[in-house]
């Protein structure tokens, strides 16, 4: 089991660890590769693949190709999630009580937090999950929200 995270945006601070952790817990023994993108860059995918001119929180691809050979066996694919749209959820959260939430946790901590939740959901698309049903996403989010629970 391989994560690899790259950060394509220096913007925002976050913890790369603790995405990390989430991501390995909801792998399992699969790998992959999360990336880190501003707003611009995720809009531009998702007018690409998606025909959506918008930015969006999280896009999955799934590289799963049995013809590929170079392929790493349980690699499945690549997740990008978006920084930008971490943060403004999160300020406006915040907005109006900021310095009392601050104390604890702190901004950046709650800019990783969403992350995370981003990643596992980008992963759990990549696993065969979906969300497109209200019976199925109340099913995903279910497993999100243990993976996103656990501690280690």
């Amino acid at each position: 089991m391989n994560v690899r995270l790259t950060n394509l945006h220096s913007g925002i601070e976050f913890f790369p660890g603790k995405i990390l952790k989430a991501a390995r817990r909801a792998l399992g023994l699969k790998s992959c590769d999360i990336i880190v993108v501003d707003r611009k860059f995720i809009r531009g995918l998702n007018l690409r693949f998606s025909g959506k001119d918008k930015p969006t929180d999280v896009l999955a691809f799934d590289s799963r190709d049995p013809s590929d050979k170079s392929r790493v066996e349980n690699f499945i694919g690549d997740v990008f999630i978006c920084s930008d749209i971490a943060r403004e959820h999160i300020d406006s959260v915040l907005h109006g009580r900021r310095k009392a939430l601050l104390k604890k946790p702190t901004r950046k901590e709650l800019i990783t937090n969403e992350l995370c939740l981003y990643a596992v959901h980008g992963i759990l698309h990549l696993l065969g999950y979906s969300d497109k049903t209200p019976k199925a996403k109340k099913g995903m989010f279910k497993i999100q929200e243990e993976i996103l629970i656990q501690k280690g």
